[in-house]
């Protein structure tokens, strides 16, 4: 598991199958095709399943699996520690953020030196506003755009972009993807605007993707699960172990459709093998960001 990397189930998976899962505030993606080295370990499961190995950079090799095994019976085992540790978030976290209001809709929280450079960089676009709301009654704040909503969701989306470009020029934000994200209320939920997705953790908002995992079957019949290195140039958690396959859920496009990406830029999966990943649940996570 990479350092913020989440699973979810292991949904029986047919031959030549891959299963999927997406998680919310994904905020990193797995290395890129030549970057990748695999290790097959083992899944836990007494029921052989397999993928057909990727092609071209991609390595692997067998750990041999613990006797006695332990049958997977929804997750497995170890990974639901896994992702308690990724919602780190406490309440006395929540009461420092600033939260970020458009169009009427709480959609993100951020921190207070983010807050305070976008508003300063925002020409308007981002304002303060201070009101006498917090629990212990003293003055709170929030970042406003649009606060009547009589914008349209590319108004807004257009407007933001000036401001994160001016924070990309400070070096406020940085690994830009040229990559846009969706900002709602929650999954499926129509977006309020569009934006950067460098600038998602930052500003706090609801963040997508899909995790892919990929099961081969050893000489001995047993089943192993391959995991992904990140590479060690990647700006986000470098070297880290991660899944077969993760991206995130970029604005426009359903999860299969990005699925099928990113297996063949990821892990030269091809399409027709990747078409038959299996959707097997959501996860969600709340993780401070660093």
């Amino acid at each position: 598991l990479r350092s913020r990397g989440v699973d979810v189930g292991t949904a029986a998976a047919g031959p030549e199958s891959a299963t999927t899962g997406t998680d919310a505030f994904a905020p990193t993606t797995a290395s890129r095709g030549s970057q990748i080295k695999a290790a097959a370990v083992d899944a836990g499961s007494s029921t052989p399943r397999r993928i057909a190995a990727a092609a071209g950079s991609q390595t692997a090799a067998g750990i041999d699996a613990p006797s006695p095994r332990v049958p997977i019976s929804g997750h497995i085992p170890g990974f639901a520690a896994r992702i308690a540790q990724c919602n780190e978030i406490t309440e006395a976290d929540m009461a420092k953020y600033v939260p970020l209001i458009v169009a009427g809709k709480h959609v993100g929280a951020m921190q207070r030196s983010f807050a305070d450079e976008l508003v300063r960089h925002g020409d308007g676009v981002f304002t303060d506003v201070t009101d006498g709301s917090a629990n212990d009654g003293d003055a709170s704040s929030s970042v406003v755009m649009d606060p009547h909503g009589t914008q349209t969701v590319d108004e807004r989306s257009a407007a933001a972009a000036v401001v994160m470009d001016k924070l990309r020029s400070a070096g406020v934000i940085t690994g830009w993807r040229d990559e846009l994200f969706p900002v709602n209320e929650g999954y499926g939920e129509p977006p309020v605007m569009l934006v950067e997705r460098a600038a998602a953790s930052l500003l706090g908002i609801r963040a997508y993707g899909v995790h892919i995992n990929g099961y081969t079957t050893a000489p001995d019949g047993t089943q192993q699960l391959w995991v992904a290195k990140r590479s060690k140039l990647k700006p986000t958690f470098p070297g880290k172990l991660d899944h077969l396959v993760a991206g995130g859920l970029p604005a426009g496009i359903p999860p299969m459709e990005c699925v099928i990406k990113e297996c063949g830029e990821e892990a030269s999966i091809p399409p027709e093998l990747a078409r038959m990943s299996r959707p097997v649940g959501i996860i969600t996570y709340n993780a401070n960001y660093q």
